[in-house]
């Protein structure tokens, strides 16, 4: 019985070989996407984990605010060494 329905199965895959190679590439690329997407929010969550006390590691930014307002304000993260130090 199992064997009829796959047997089935195959050859009506067979006969619609176009509309059946579509659906089975769509289900690989929104596999692949899921996939894609699963690793990127998994690194962002797990981004400086590696450090022992990582909760209590902060991203320091520094900010220079321009006179001239055509200027785009402009931003680093990274500052200077003796401000880690305090």
């Amino acid at each position: 019985m199992l064997r009829n329905y796959s047997r089935r199965r195959f050859a009506n895959l067979w006969r619609n070989r176009a509309y059946a190679s579509i659906n089975v590439m769509g289900l690989a690329v929104g596999f692949a996407a899921a996939i894609l997407i699963a690793l990127y929010v998994r690194d962002e969550y797990s981004y400086d984990r590696f450090f022992l006390g990582y909760r209590d590691v902060y991203l320091l930014t520094e900010t220079k605010d321009v006179i001239d307002r055509r200027l785009l304000t402009e931003r680093w993260d990274f500052s200077i060494p003796d401000l880690a130090a305090s």
